[in-house]
């Protein structure tokens, strides 16, 4: 009678054993999937958080250096220089001229205003050495396909935007110790403003 107690005790402290390490398992699986998607989505929220901050504190269709806070949070190399221009196509098309130095990497990119990238040219992909764009609504568009000259070649690019606000950044390096300045000056040296000049005249 006790040997049989003996051997049913020690089965359900086994299978209390059992169960406890499957539980410990199951729960450090689910730590470390936690963890996992934690450190995928961090750089997520934050271009969406630093997308938002950018469009609020920064001057409308002007190119300006990002301030260190947000540099921190949308560039991650020490290197790069970046400015940024917030737009709002509500105003009109948004036109980004620029003409690359000789061997000076020079990037542009397009953002949403969560702060989703939908497009992206460097200087290399500039055609005859400019990079020039207009960033256009659907209806924009539109407008301005009506009033072309079919004998005349389309002199720029024509990007649809996915919204109607958002920012574009536009990077270089700093090859060489003490050249910040002048990439900031490169930067910089790119126009971003407002062009009505396609649409037709009400």
């Amino acid at each position: 009678m006790r040997a049989g107690l003996f051997w049913k005790g020690l089965s359900g402290g086994r299978f209390s054993l059992s169960a406890t390490l499957f539980w410990a398992a199951c729960i450090v699986v689910l730590a470390a999937g936690v963890h996992i998607a934690t450190i995928l989505l961090i750089p997520r929220f934050a271009i969406r958080d630093a997308g938002h901050l950018l469009l609020e504190r920064l001057k409308m269709t002007q190119f300006q250096i990002l301030p260190p806070e947000l540099n921190a949070s949308l560039i991650d190399d020490p290197a790069i220089v970046a400015a940024a221009c917030p737009y709002n196509l509500k105003e009109g098309p948004l036109r980004i001229t620029t003409r690359p130095e000789p061997q000076e990497f020079l990037s542009v990119a397009f953002y949403q205003n969560g702060g989703t990238a939908f497009f992206a040219v460097t200087d290399r992909a500039a055609a005859k050495e400019n990079i020039n764009i207009l960033l256009v609504t659907p209806q924009q568009l539109q407008s301005i396909e009506a009033e072309d000259d079919p004998d005349e070649p389309v002199q720029e690019l024509r990007l649809i935007a996915p919204d109607a606000s958002g920012f574009v950044l536009v990077r270089t390096l700093v090859q060489r110790a003490g050249e910040r300045a002048e990439a900031e000056k490169r930067v910089l040296a790119v126009s971003c403003a407002v062009d009505t000049s396609e649409l037709p005249e009400n």
